[in-house]
């Protein structure tokens, strides 16, 4: 047996007043050969954007508080998913916007042993 537990839907954040603000979603082939900032060690999100958008550099970031100064800091864009938690002020001054490819949509499921029983 199986149950849906989460999606996790995967956005860029482009600061405003770029031309790409204009849009309600993007695709990967809108951000490729954009320039991004990227957490290290976010499993296969970081695999994903790398492989969807070569044309573009990324700026791998290891310290969560220095890749937050750079989002704060930069024009570069970066990545968010809706379960991700920036603080309050980190996003102000950037857009997020959904990318749309079925690859940045991802369902996590249950699996469990018929005959079990478990509660949501």
């Amino acid at each position: 047996m199986y149950h849906t537990f989460l999606t996790e839907h995967l956005s860029v954040c482009i600061p405003f007043g770029h031309s790409l603000c204009s849009y309600d979603k993007l695709t990967f082939h809108d951000l490729n050969g954009y320039n991004c900032l990227l957490r290290d060690q976010l499993g296969f999100w970081t695999d994903l954007c790398k492989r969807k958008i070569p044309a573009s550099k990324f700026l791998i970031q290891t310290d969560e508080s220095e890749f937050l100064e750079l989002v704060k800091s930069s024009t570069l864009f970066c990545f968010s998913t809706n379960y991700a938690s920036y603080p309050d002020e980190i996003l102000n001054d950037r857009k997020r916007i959904p990318i749309v490819d079925d690859c940045a949509n991802v369902e996590y499921w249950v699996v469990w042993k018929k005959g079990n029983t478990y509660r949501f």
